[in-house]
């Protein structure tokens, strides 16, 4: 099998109706797709691709909000949304209905099956091994992020995505979407937050907690919002790991410290609260926790999993949030990726 698998991919190479990296023309339909993170030398791919494989969670998010069915489903994709969008649940599972799961580490077979003619991936969601199977198979782009400039920042992904689907009016509306809610919220608030910092902390089991830095996905939303982090997640990310998260024992808890406290957790615990709510609730008679200002203050938040990002999804959940939280009121804009309830649903 696995030498059948090897031959078809060295016939695929030898017909590839594709330019390789270095060349500067390609076939027609086809056009020469390069962006500043793009981490190959420019590819040759389809102008109007139409079977796409996604290996990452921002390219299966961009097709599901889009209505566009991929050409692979992905059980890590969906558990994701399950912990950190649940509603999109039904959408995700409408446009992957039927495909075939792409694993993880994706299989190269199950790819080639599916005979796609573009597959999306991004460093650091996939696993790089398969790069050279997969881009035997069909064009393969990868958006690779700066950890030192960019980090989670979800636009530039989406631009990427968008470029190279030909949708790029598409994902300016998006971006313009998620910037006026960005001005309206911080014209709502005011002064309100003035001098004022939010510590944003994921639940790690069993005993620490993640600082989240600025380049993660939450500190590019307070960033957008003028909002200062504790000076212990100022760093952009940590040199010493090349993570965007800082993990901390009890010892540490001081640095977890801001005038608002947000806990976030992405896995549902046996009673069915969230992991962030379990912890806060766990930590209710622990003294080095109650000597934090913002447990003093009542300024604890938990909240759910969109948190941790990484996409638009995300990113307008948190602003829906810092409404509820800061403002006491439901958004004055309105998130325009709330999933309607059916009348079956409103029904039960």
């Amino acid at each position: 099998m696995k030498f059948r698998i090897l031959l078809l991919l060295t016939i695929l190479t030898a017909i590839a109706s594709v330019s390789v990296a270095q060349e500067t023309e390609c076939d027609n339909g086809f056009v020469l797709f390069d962006h500043e993170y793009l981490a190959t030398d420019p590819v040759c791919i389809p102008e109007d691709p139409q079977a796409i494989v996604p290996l990452d969670i921002i390219t299966f998010e961009f097709l599901m909000i889009n209505d566009i069915q991929p050409a692979v489903s992905g059980a890590l994709a969906q558990q994701f949304f399950m912990t950190t969008q649940p509603d999109w649940i039904p959408q995700f599972m409408t446009v992957t209905e039927g495909l075939p799961d792409v694993g993880f580490p994706a299989n190269p077979e199950v790819v080639l099956n599916v005979q796609p003619d573009l597959i999306i991936g991004t460093v650091g969601y996939y696993d790089d091994s398969v790069y050279d199977e997969m881009s035997m198979i069909a064009p393969m782009i990868v958006f690779d992020a700066p950890i030192d400039s960019i980090g989670q920042d979800w636009k530039p992904n989406y631009e990427f995505v968008g470029k190279a689907l030909g949708m790029e009016d598409e994902v300016e509306a998006i971006v313009a979407d998620y910037d006026a809610r960005i001005e309206t919220f911080v014209e709502d608030l005011g002064d309100t937050l003035e001098s004022q910092t939010i510590s944003v902390v994921r639940a790690v089991p069993p005993d620490q907690l993640g600082l989240r830095l600025a380049g993660s996905f939450t500190g590019h939303i307070l960033d957008d919002l003028g909002i200062a982090q504790p000076e212990s997640q100022q760093s952009f990310y940590d040199e010493t790991t090349g993570f965007i998260q800082i993990n901390v024992g009890r010892e540490s808890w001081q640095d977890v410290d801001g005038d608002y406290l947000f806990v976030y957790g992405v896995q549902p615990t046996e009673d069915g609260t969230t992991e962030a709510q379990a912890l806060i609730e766990s930590l209710s008679d622990d003294h080095i926790w109650n000597a934090l200002s913002a447990v003093q203050n009542e300024q604890v938040y938990g909240v759910n999993g969109h948190w941790h990002g990484f996409g638009v999804l995300g990113a307008h959940d948190v602003i829906d949030d810092m409404y509820r939280v800061f403002l006491d009121m439901e958004p004055s804009t309105e998130n325009p990726f709330i999933v309607e309830e059916s009348e079956e649903d409103q029904e039960d």
